[in-house]
This record gives structure tokens, sequence and C-alpha cells, in this order.
């Protein structure tokens, strides 16, 4: 196995509540670098590893560590969540951990528009945080957002 510290990804839809929340994981074919698995199916295959199989962590304390397989990463829950349709760009506000530098921010941001999102708005906030100011409304800096992508790194 070759992860560690993975975040949890949890992502919440206005009016529908957490629709997931998974591991930030990716299953390769060592061979021919093809994906086998994202999140939690990833985890399960750490758990009974195969030779011929990598587990990685694109994100590793909620930071992007690997530019590329975090777009395909997000690129993926975006679409499991249902937030990845044609001509559909999501308004994305993000639950990010404390401390990031204006490099890291900034990788998280281009990655999520590389994964589809329309606009992206980046908090320290908690999910639930941002989930109770997006249903009041009043938070300015949410106008227009109904899609919360929280980012909890696991304690080490």
């Amino acid at each position: 196995m070759n992860y560690y510290e993975p975040a949890d990804i949890v992502i919440y839809i206005e009016g529908r509540g957490v629709v997931l929340k998974e591991k930030s994981l990716m299953a390769l074919d060592e061979t021919s670098g093809k994906i086998l698995a994202f999140g939690n199916e990833a985890e399960r295959m750490a758990k009974n590893p195969e030779d011929s199989v990598k587990i990685v962590s694109p994100l590793r304390r909620g930071m992007v560590a690997e530019y590329g397989a975090t777009v395909k990463l997000f690129l993926y829950f975006l679409h499991k969540a249902g937030e990845r349709k044609l001509f559909h760009k999501p308004a994305i506000a993000v639950s990010a951990p404390e401390g990031m530098t204006e490099v890291e921010r900034k990788a998280l941001e281009e990655s999520l528009f590389q994964a589809g999102a329309g606009k992206v708005y980046i908090s320290e906030m908690t999910v639930e945080e941002l989930a109770r100011k997006l249903g009041q409304g009043n938070e300015k800096a949410l106008k227009n957002f109904h899609t919360i992508f929280g980012i909890v790194p696991d304690e080490v």
C-alpha cells in the first residue's frame, strides 16, 4: 500500500443534504496506470492488496498532493453526486483545512475548476457551518452557491 492520510470528501447539496462521503483514494493498476477504483471502493481494495494494485491519496491532510489525480478524483465525486452534467458548472463552496498557504488554496481552486466547477469559494468553516450559512441565505459570499465540497483531513 502506498497511501497515507487520506482526507474524507463530503458533498452537501442544498435541499438534498449530504449526498456523498468517501475517502480521497484511488486504486491504480501498477502495470498500466489505469484507474481501477475511487473512494471507498479503493479503500476496500487497500484492505485486500494485490501485487498489481497501487493505492494513492492525491489529497494529503486535505491539501492537493498530486494535481492530475486530484482533478480525476473530483470529477468522479462530482459525477457520482450528480453535480457533473453537460453544460452545468456547479458553484462550489469548499470547506478546506485551516492554515492553507496561498499556493495550496490556488491548487485546490484550480483542481475544482478543472473538474467542472463554475465558481469556487474556499472557506475554513466546517461543512456544517457552511451548510447552515447556505441554508440561512444571509452569507453574501455564498450567494448562488448550493453545493458544499468538504475536505476533512484525517488526523495523524
